[in-house]
């Protein structure tokens, strides 16, 4: 299984998405825009010589997505990938992880909290790890197909009231 394809490698390592494109997501938005439930976690990049930013890739598994991207079925490869970079990052720690037997870790959720001085962002895993990032930005989401295409997030269609 091909969860980490070339392409994938080639824009996280030379870094060619132009973030500065992207609008900034305030992170109390984020819940309420996506949702990382089952989704897998790809990479964890940390630019701690330049611009102090953490980039984390994703094959995000659109099924609880929906109303954003149609879910492409159970295959993994399929999934698209979802980057998200966090800017003013000052702190990362990583608890809980254990040996799994050489499988991939099931994202379970992200949440970001409010805290003095700006946010922490949680990533949880199914399996009980946890990264712990504390920032000062917000988030940019770059959103690519399978095979490295380019896709704009659409916002989920709210319910009337």
């Amino acid at each position: 299984m091909n969860i980490f394809p070339q392409w994938l490698s080639d824009t996280l390592i030379a870094d060619t998405i132009n973030w500065t494109d992207i609008p900034m997501i305030d992170p109390s938005a984020l819940r309420q825009l996506i949702t990382l439930h089952d989704s897998s976690q790809v990479k964890v990049l940390i630019d701690s010589a330049w611009e102090g930013y953490v980039t984390i890739a994703v094959r995000w598994d659109t099924y609880w997505n929906k109303d954003i991207l149609d879910y492409p079925g159970d295959g993994i490869e399929a999934w698209p990938v979802l980057i998200i970079q966090m800017e003013g990052v000052s702190k990362i720690e990583i608890s809980d992880f254990s040996p799994i037997g050489g499988i991939q870790r099931a994202i379970s959720d992200i949440d970001p909290e409010k805290i003095e001085g700006g946010y922490r962002t949680r990533l949880m895993d199914v399996c009980g790890g946890k990264i712990d990032f504390t920032h000062t930005e917000g988030f940019r989401l770059a959103l690519f197909s399978a095979d490295g295409n380019r896709l704009e997030i659409k916002e989920a269609e709210q319910d009337a009231p």
